[in-house]
């Protein structure tokens, strides 16, 4: 493993309206995906009432949605653009995640390894946010 990241909950302002909604407003990723089942798991764990509102695997696309105010999403802690918001007020608590890097091949090509060596290198040494916005 690489490093861990936790995912967070994601909104375009810390007291969005869309919290107060009865049935929350997700934008999530595929639903195989790790991000949308840790949301859906952490929902259901606290009975908290919400709906898919917006699938995409476009991660674009999912901040878009977000930054519109249309729905809350799920990312990790050091994937949040400056302008959202990390929320957490009456929501569950969301697993980290473990990252690493395997090739598909016994001996990847010397190009595929310079660059999972450089990314060996580099990805643990990323920074979380100074602030945790919203929190």
């Amino acid at each position: 493993m690489i490093r861990r990241e936790r995912f967070v909950w994601v909104a375009d302002r810390p007291n969005t309206p869309v919290l107060s909604s009865d049935i929350l407003p997700l934008a999530l990723s595929a639903p195989t995906t790790l991000d949308y089942r840790a949301a859906c798991d952490a929902m259901e764990a606290v009975n908290r009432r919400y709906r898919v509102a917006f699938a995409s695997d476009s991660l674009a696309g999912l901040i878009a949605i977000t930054r519109a105010g249309h729905a809350i999403s799920v990312l990790t802690s050091t994937a949040v653009p400056p302008d959202l918001h990390i929320v957490e007020n009456g929501l569950p608590l969301l697993p980290t995640i473990g990252i690493a890097l395997e090739f598909s091949e016994n001996r990847p090509s010397s190009a595929a390894a310079m660059l999972g060596d450089h990314i060996r290198r580099h990805l643990p040494c990323l920074k979380e946010p100074a602030v945790a916005r919203g929190l």
